[in-house]
């Protein structure tokens, strides 16, 4: 566009040189004219020229425009879907958000009932696991008194078991004797002598579990009371 009104003003620059030389050639009106109508002609080429290129220039930001506009259209419909998506996409939320919080409202409320019962449960555990305690307490200290009697009656019986020791021992030393008056004299001890000294020196003194076996058999009273 510079240069076309460069071109205008060249012109028409010319065009008043032209003129003058018109006048100072003693009106030469006829040369003039022919530089007139060659101006004009030329001027109004360069008009039809410079209405194409601007014809081209307008038809050419014209369908800009229409691409802009469409594109206007298309990003304005972009737009609109993306509201009713995004309004959809919230009210999905919004649901979603009541439902989950509905849901923890209920969740709660159960977590709050089953919580009670495992309250119950444990209170009722730990009542009898008491109770249990109780008992195996009772159960550990009865066991602990037999225990002590035990080793009480233990205690007392020891002598006994010592004298019976002896008493073992006193019975190798006769079975020794016995054995060498046998050799001596060639004849057996009788069977009762025997096993009334075994009877004698193998039971025990006192115990109250064996006093049932501590009585005499009845062949004893009928041995003579010096054999012993």
């Amino acid at each position: 566009m510079a240069s076309v009104t460069k071109q205008i003003k060249q012109d028409t620059t010319g065009g008043g040189k032209n003129k003058q030389g018109v006048r100072t050639k003693n009106g030469d009106i006829s040369k003039g004219i022919s530089d007139m109508e060659t101006l004009v002609k030329e001027r109004k080429s360069y008009l039809q020229k410079e209405y194409k290129i601007l014809t081209e220039h307008m038809n050419t930001y014209m369908g800009k425009v229409e691409y802009f506009l469409q594109e206007n259209k298309f990003l304005e419909e972009e737009a609109r879907r993306n509201r009713e998506e995004s309004n959809i996409y919230l009210s999905y939320i919004t649901k979603h958000s009541q439902k989950c919080q509905n849901l923890i409202i209920t969740l709660n409320d159960q977590n709050q009932i089953d919580l009670s019962q495992v309250w119950m449960q444990k209170e009722k555990l730990i009542s009898q696991y008491t109770e249990k305690e109780k008992e195996v307490k009772t159960s550990l200290m009865n066991m602990e008194e037999k225990y002590s009697l035990m080793n009480k009656e233990v205690e007392d019986l020891q002598p006994f078991k010592d004298l019976q020791l002896e008493q073992i021992k006193k019975i190798k030393e006769l079975e020794k004797e016995l054995l060498v008056t046998k050799i001596h004299t060639g004849t057996g001890c009788p069977g009762r002598l025997w096993d009334l000294l075994l009877w004698k020196y193998s039971r025990p003194i006192w115990t109250p579990t064996w006093a049932a076996c501590s009585k005499e058999p009845a062949w004893a009273g009928r041995l003579d009371p010096m054999i012993f």
